[in-house]
């Protein structure tokens, strides 16, 4: 599932982080900075999209459950 992956959670950190640039003038000083991490983070939730389509997170889930039971 998209939501149990980390990049779709740091994603939607930076994107309310450049979305709060338009809403909070405190915040508007540092404009430049904010807006290259919403680039960062439309990356972020592009990459993690792409992986929950491509199915690589289950393929990782697998192996590490594979690993596991080969552990015990």
């Amino acid at each position: 599932m998209l939501f149990k992956t980390p990049k779709f959670w740091v994603s939607l950190i930076f994107l309310i982080n450049f979305l709060a640039l338009f809403s909070d003038p405190a915040l508007s000083f540092i404009w430049f900075i904010n807006f290259i991490i919403g680039i960062a983070g439309l990356v972020l939730l592009g990459s993690a999209v792409l992986d929950e389509i491509t199915g690589k997170n289950l393929r990782t889930q697998e192996a590490t459950n594979m690993n596991r039971q080969r552990n015990r």
